[in-house]
């Protein structure tokens, strides 16, 4: 980790807190993805200090990185080279003759796919804004895209056939390194903190040491500040709370629970994505297939019937490849539906004749063969699995957080799949990439003109909540308090690993108590089995009982190693978002786009509006 001044203008004198790292910015980003990177590389292009801090590797370790590295968009208006070219992962598209995409078609098949229910100034912005922010991209950020009538992609530029989104992430992290831009990596934010009722910055948890383990002479963990009045959380979704997912196992929802503490209303939480084939192979992950494979291999049960038979016509699509972009939804409860029946599904994707695919597809599922488990030998088992949250933090087109009352919360912006509003009830395939770069831009564009304005208005909220602190002239510091909080769970932040709470006479995990691992995996099976894509009021509500009883144990932990504090930061978090979602499918009493309730399986007009937390 990297050490910064510890000159800070925003209330952090360098003594406030005791063994800590200090740092100081105009704008903080929080989160490395595409979403993080864009708003990064838009703040520091006005000439503002700008700092990203990421739980991981930064541009790897993230939901943009592991996606096939499509977008959905409109080709730009006045580029003949775009609609000439008609490439898409590096071949000639063959219905090149298609119509190019239009922002106001666009915004119509979006809006359908999301039910209605997505803000449509949001979507507006992203379907008009789209083409000019990738344009964007590739000028000033060093992004090469292959432009098709129908989108772009970025897999072709990437270094792995199953990390499309590196073609996105990659550049936009060269570039910020080239222009000095500070990135810090393995930090775990757990605070936005508010000073004399203004965003002051993030306090951070970085674990100490390699490893980490009773008697080792290293710190079991560190703390970082870095103060700015300016905060942007691009943290992405919370797919990792799943078992069942495709998403990167750092993917716990930290910005949920971040910004609800810090008073931002979260919209449409209940609307998580299932992507409709994901491998089942014991032992193996839960890799997604894209549902063109229908379109050239069968799906059936273990009986031979096929489960999605006479479907795709009441859906209005007329092949898998449709299914991806606008029924995706659909077809997941409906094969959820069919193994809750106690069948199981398999694709015979020995049956594929591989010449047929396009090479994207050949190159990525060439990726999956193992020495003991080769793809195109035989039909292998497939299931529904997670793979994008819809909804999120409340915002405005430029990026700014929400109130519940609807009012902007100065200084705290937020970008990307950790936002909600752009998709309504259910994604179209391609848009998240789209989203990120659009909201990305325009969140670090904005967070810079705040910051730079040097206006300082009250934040809305009074009370602070966990991942948040706040404090009013007079009392003591917010960072304090937030230092405070962490050290009485935690333990001193400079006791050496394994003896996190000696100063408490307490025992460490290894000795007492569950390890928070073993409450991780605990985590996943419950949203597997209560908030998947099927869902009724009785286990909802017995989900957010057994959620109650996890967050206690979650609290009750003592983290005596590393691995303990990593995970335990991420329980909490997750436990926070997984409750979001059951609440509001709770609260939701109908089915629409990627929520489905059992006990009410229709979808009801009167519900056309979004569940506010």
């Amino acid at each position: 980790m990297a050490v910064m001044s510890a000159a800070t203008p925003w209330g952090v004198p360098p003594a406030e807190l005791l063994g800590s790292h200090a740092a100081t910015a105009d704008v903080v980003v929080v989160g490395s993805g595409g979403a993080g990177l864009s708003a990064a590389a838009a703040a520091a292009r006005e000439g503002l200090r700008t700092i990203l801090v990421t739980k991981a590797r930064a541009g790897r370790a993230n939901a943009t990185a592991w996606a096939g590295g499509g977008f959905t968009v409109s080709p730009p208006a006045g580029r003949p080279d775009v609609l000439g070219a008609a490439v898409e992962d590096g071949e000639p598209v063959a219905d090149s003759g298609r119509p190019a995409l239009t922002p106001d078609e666009h915004f119509r098949f979006s809006l359908d796919t999301g039910r209605g229910l997505n803000d449509r100034e949001l979507l507006r912005a992203l379907c008009d804004r789209g083409p000019s922010a990738i344009t964007e991209l590739e000028r000033d950020f060093g992004v090469r895209v292959d432009w098709h009538r129908r989108g772009c992609s970025v897999t072709r530029f990437g270094r792995l056939p199953l990390l499309g989104g590196l073609g996105l992430t990659e550049p936009l992290l060269a570039h910020l390194r080239r222009t000095g831009t500070p990135v810090i990596e393995d930090a775990i934010v757990t605070d936005i903190v508010f000073e004399n009722g203004q965003v002051a910055g993030v306090l951070a948890v970085v674990p100490g040491g390699p490893g980490g383990g009773p008697g080792a002479s290293h710190p079991l963990y560190e703390l970082l500040c870095v103060a700015a009045p300016s905060v942007v959380i691009a943290t992405g979704g919370g797919g990792a709370i799943y078992r069942r997912t495709d998403n990167p196992p750092r993917m716990t929802g930290d910005g949920y629970f971040l910004l609800s503490g810090a008073g931002a209303a979260l919209i449409d939480m209940e609307f998580v994505q299932f992507y409709p084939l994901g491998l089942a192979e014991p032992g193996l992950p839960a890799y997604l297939l894209d549902t063109s494979l229908l379109d050239v291999a069968r799906l059936t049960d273990e009986d031979g019937r096929d489960p999605l038979a006479g479907k795709l016509a009441q859906w209005g699509v007329s092949s898998g490849a449709e299914i991806n972009l606008l029924a995706r939804d659909k077809a997941a409860v409906a094969l959820a539906r069919h193994v809750a029946a106690g069948h199981r599904l398999y694709l015979h994707t020995n049956e594929i004749d591989k010449e047929r695919l396009p090479r994207g597809i050949r190159e990525y599922l060439s990726e999956y063969s193992l020495p003991s488990f080769n793809l195109f030998e035989r039909a292998v088992e497939v299931a529904p699995t997670q793979h994008y949250f819809c909804g999120g933090a409340a915002i405005t087109v430029n990026g700014e957080t929400l109130a519940g009352d609807g009012s902007v919360i100065p200084g705290l912006f937020a970008c990307g799949e950790v936002t909600g509003g752009v998709d309504g009830a259910n994604r179209v395939g391609g848009n998240a990439l789209t989203n990120i770069v659009v909201f990305g831009l325009a969140a670090g564009a904005a967070a810079a003109r705040y910051a730079k304005g040097g206006t300082r208005r009250p934040s809305t909220g009074e009370a602070a909540g966990p991942g948040a602190a706040r404090s009013d002239t007079g009392r003591k510091s917010a960072w304090r308090e937030a230092r405070d909080r962490l050290v009485q769970w935690l333990g001193p932040p400079r006791a050496t690993a394994g003896q996190g709470r000696s100063s408490h006479g307490e025992q460490g995990p290894s000795e007492r108590g569950p390890r928070p691992a073993d409450l991780r995996l605990e985590l996943g099976r419950l949203c597997d089995s209560y908030i998947g894509p099927v869902r009724s009021a009785a286990r909802l509500r017995e989900a957010l009982e057994k959620l109650a009883d996890l967050g206690r144990a979650v609290e009750a932990l003592r983290p005596a190693t590393r691995s303990d504090i990593l995970h335990a930061l991420e329980l909490r978090a997750g436990v926070a978002t997984a409750t979001f979602v059951a609440r509001a499918a709770l609260e939701r009493t109908e089915s629409r786009g990627a929520h489905f309730r059992e006990d009410y399986p229709s979808e009801d007009p009167a519900w056309l509006h979004s569940v506010v937390l």
